[in-house]
């Protein structure tokens, strides 16, 4: 850096700079590399966006929100709850099986007229592996709610309720008690690939869905897992300590 440059040179150096920038972009506009096109494409789509993805959420973000507090709670269970249980029963063994079959469900167990039986083993075997963690789930989560100070009565009413308000016997297990907690109504009609499929609604609404639903969906999935932890571990170990 050259410090009390005078102007004539400041602008000489300008100058420079702006030929070498314009010959460099008329270089690589006339033989681009591929990797340039790259950082296009990827800058192009950064700005697209940042710019479009506010817009579509201000759009459809009630949507977004209820798919987003419906998945922390689904998730609860499949990610947390279920990995835990068979970690407890029967350790790392049992839980990785688990964790197969679950992703299995998740990557081929999607219904479609091309595919339907494709995945359908994988989906059933998921539904019978996650019946009990589930039901489990839904217990831990009104008790993790106690702890928040949310409307546990609710989540217990909601839940014995409307916990087999889905065609999946075990994703309004959890999603009942998330919405009776948040005192919200999830589920409901839904489009899947360009088609509309016609579902029952979970919970009742007490008050509007709110962006802010989704931290909250957050902060019962955590407590939910340190309260499992703690009970799972107990078990665990008592289960070591009598075998």
């Amino acid at each position: 850096i050259v410090k009390n440059m005078d102007e004539k040179k400041q602008l000489l150096c300008m100058r420079i700079m702006l030929v070498f920038f314009i010959v460099i972009s008329v270089v690589l506009a006339l033989d681009p590399p591929a990797f340039i096109a790259q950082l296009m494409g990827i800058s192009w789509g950064a700005l697209a966006g940042a710019f479009l993805a506010p817009f579509v959420y201000g759009l459809y973000w009630k949507g977004v929100t209820k798919a987003a507090v419906e998945t922390v709670a689904e998730n609860t269970s499949d990610g947390i709850i279920a990995p835990l249980f068979y970690m407890a029963i029967g350790g790392p063994v049992l839980m990785f099986f688990y964790k197969g079959v679950n992703t299995m469900d998740s990557m081929v167990g999607y219904k479609n007229e091309k595919y339907l039986n494709f995945g359908r083993y994988a989906a059933k075997f998921d539904d019978v592996m996650n019946f009990i963690p589930a039901r489990l789930c839904g217990w831990l989560m009104i008790l993790a709610s106690m702890f928040l100070k949310m409307d546990w009565k609710n989540a217990k009413k909601i839940f014995v309720r409307d916990r087999f308000n889905h065609a999946s016997p075990n994703s309004a297990q959890t999603e009942a008690v998330m919405a009776g907690a948040l005192r919200i109504q999830l589920a409901g009609d839904a489009w899947y690939f360009g088609k509309r499929y016609e579902k029952p609604i979970i919970g009742d609404a007490l008050r509007p869905v709110e962006i802010e639903d989704i931290p909250r969906a957050n902060r019962l999935l955590y407590a939910t897992a340190i309260v499992s932890l703690i009970i799972f571990s107990v078990i665990r170990l008592l289960l070591q300590f009598l075998l």
